[in-house]
């Protein structure tokens, strides 16, 4: 397994500083969306890319109409309009019983110190 230092650019990203998690739940809760640039380390970007390719045929794949939101539609507003309009997507999941135990993928999702971030910047008690 590698050592969650090899998989995310904690300098860019440090998961446990109270400052950075603070600024995170800032920009989510103001713009709805968080992103973080180059979190992810290019060898653990790599070998999760190549997992992907090599499991693709186990994947489920779906296709979905709903709206942006994945909400129900809101009799407040016109069918048209972007919170009812409906949009397709379709997405192909390779499931966490398929993830690898070296993967950089578990290790990351494993990680407590990405888990109380993400408890942190979701205003969650536990995931």
């Amino acid at each position: 397994m590698m050592p969650i230092q090899n998989i995310i650019d904690l300098e860019k990203h440090p998961l446990s500083d109270p400052a950075y998690r603070s600024q995170c739940w800032g920009t989510l809760a103001r713009d709805g969306a968080l992103v973080m640039h180059e979190f992810l380390k290019p060898d653990a970007i790599e070998a999760v890319r190549r997992e992907g390719i090599e499991n693709q045929h186990l994947a489920f794949y779906s296709t979905q109409q709903h709206n942006v939101y994945l909400t129900p539609p809101d009799p407040d507003f016109a069918d048209d309009h972007p919170r009812n309009r409906l949009v397709t997507s379709t997405k192909g999941c390779i499931t966490d019983d398929i993830v690898l135990a070296d993967s950089p993928l578990r290790t990351l999702y494993n990680a407590p110190v990405f888990k109380e971030f993400l408890c942190a910047v979701l205003d969650e008690d536990a995931l």
